[in-house]
């Protein structure tokens, strides 16, 4: 909400900093990236990030942080495959330095991702799925419930029904952890699965309770 103060506090403390090597560097380096990214300017964003991910190749929390900012400025600017591929390399690299927690969310946007790309993939929905495990295994209750969230989004192409009936669980799991966008991503699905059956004044009510989630 207030991204536009984070990008001149981000720039102010970057220009203090002689050369590289401070320890928050690649921290601070890749908030700002995200912050002009949530500003509206992925193209500064991908400026920002893509240099820095050679210069960061040594840290660790940085890079990988960077690639997931990539990833999303690059879908955003209609690039799936670079978006596809920022996300696996920053996958491989989170597990790579036993950063658990944030792969599972790479992988989860990595298969929403491709869902995008590869259309009705079969292997979107299995991944998605190994990924909810992973995360329940990991007891990463947040993370479990964003993959649900996002293969009950997924499934609405193949699978409908299922795709609700999953929807329906994560938006409980999200309400009951208090998970915004878990919240506000269930009912998205859910108001768009309605459509889809042709259930509308279920589409509109849900759609209804969507808006006040977000705005309140």
């Amino acid at each position: 909400g207030r991204s536009d103060d984070v990008v001149l506090l981000a720039r102010q403390t970057i220009g203090r900093w002689e050369g590289t090597e401070h320890p928050r560097y690649g921290a601070a380096l890749a908030t700002l990236a995200t912050a002009e990214y949530v500003t509206g300017d992925p193209e500064r964003a991908l400026a920002i990030a893509e240099p820095a991910v050679q210069v960061l190749a040594t840290n660790r929390t940085g890079p990988v942080k960077l690639h997931r900012l990539i990833g999303q400025a690059r879908s955003a600017l209609g690039d799936i495959d670079g978006a596809i591929a920022a996300f696996r390399d920053g996958a491989e690299l989170a597990r790579s330095c036993g950063m658990t927690a944030l792969a599972i969310e790479l992988d989860i946007v990595h298969a929403h991702v491709r869902s995008i790309g590869a259309g009705d993939d079969p292997t979107v929905a299995v991944d998605l799925e190994a990924s909810r495990r992973e995360a329940d295994e990991l007891g990463s209750s947040v993370t479990s419930v964003w993959a649900g969230t996002t293969l009950g989004w997924a499934l609405l192409r193949t699978d409908c029904d299922r795709g609700l009936e999953i929807a329906a669980a994560n938006l409980a799991r999200a309400r009951s952890i208090g998970y915004p966008i878990g919240i506000a991503g269930n009912l998205r699905t859910l108001a768009y699965g309605h459509l889809v059956r042709g259930e509308l004044e279920a589409a509109r009510s849900t759609l209804a309770e969507l808006v006040d989630e977000l705005v309140n």
